[in-house]
């Protein structure tokens, strides 16, 4: 060992790599635990349902920009004028109830949520948090991409209004599936009632906070946050469905696995199991 190298080990490495270090390690070590078997299921169920909620999205599209709803368009505007009507609090402080949907701050949960699955050993569930996000961005980018859905300017001639499309609602999706998932996770692994009720009172109002602020500020339509949480719920049903699954499948992977009886050297040479 030379001079550099002694001078090397003696430094300390930051708190903040040695924690990244651990967490590779246990991910790879959990990796290792999980047949590519489980990995294809969860694949494959989490790919079906997202072609559901992304099938989802392009009928309604096609609903609503169909001369059907010319009427329910024109009612809509009166009914979002009704819901601004009884918003009890002025535009600037309504506009902060959306922070809870705002993608960096879920960015910011999902991160969390995402290295204590894996200081856990819970890859599926991280995994499952990380590609919900990602996959209902990319379904709500199909109503983006085939409609370019005015926004509504009945607050402040459309202040709070972002350029981006209205069809459907990003922060209510993102928010459903993000906080639908989290709910679901923790209820799962209450025991206690009492806890299971708070869970989902804390998760389901902070989607309603989410999808009430966008309409008090009139940054989208009804019909934009409506179909918006039902592609969440949707996501939230497949992530939960192919996680489920995909955890069936490397339990009994792992129990088979540890089933398996050991081979032995008989005096003759003969192995025996």
């Amino acid at each position: 060992m030379n001079k550099q190298q002694r001078i090397d080990k003696r430094r300390p490495s930051w708190e903040l790599a040695i924690w990244w270090q651990s967490a590779v390690h246990q991910w790879s070590a959990a990796w290792r635990e999980i047949p590519a078997a489980a990995w294809k299921v969860w694949l494959i169920t989490l790919t079906i349902w997202w072609f559901i909620a992304s099938s989802m999205v392009l009928i309604a599209l096609w609903v609503m920009q169909s001369p059907l709803a010319v009427s329910w368009r024109t009612q809509e505007v009166l009914l979002l004028q009704d819901i601004i009507d009884t918003r009890p609090i002025d535009p600037a402080s309504a506009n902060w109830m959306d922070i809870p949907g705002h993608p960096l701050y879920l960015v910011l949960i999902i991160a969390v949520v995402f290295f204590t699955a894996i200081r856990l050993g819970r890859l599926f569930e991280g995994a499952s948090m990380v590609a919900g996000f990602l996959l209902v961005t990319v379904s709500v980018g199909l109503g983006w991409l085939f409609w370019a859905r005015e926004r509504p300017d009945l607050v402040m001639h459309g202040a709070f209004s972002p350029g981006l499309h209205s069809f459907p609602s990003g922060h209510t999706a993102q928010a459903t599936t993000i906080y639908g998932l989290l709910a679901y996770y923790w209820i799962r692994d209450s025991v206690r009632r009492s806890e299971k009720i708070f869970a989902f009172v804390l998760l389901s109002g902070a989607i309603v906070t989410v999808a009430l602020g966008r309409l008090w500020i009139a940054a989208h339509w009804p019909s934009d946050v409506i179909v918006s949480l039902f592609i969440g719920m949707i996501m939230v049903a497949g992530l939960a469905f192919a996680t489920k699954r995909a955890k069936a499948v490397s339990s009994n992977y792992i129990h088979e696995k540890h089933q398996q009886p050991v081979a032995a050297l008989q005096p003759n040479g003969i192995i025996s199991r």
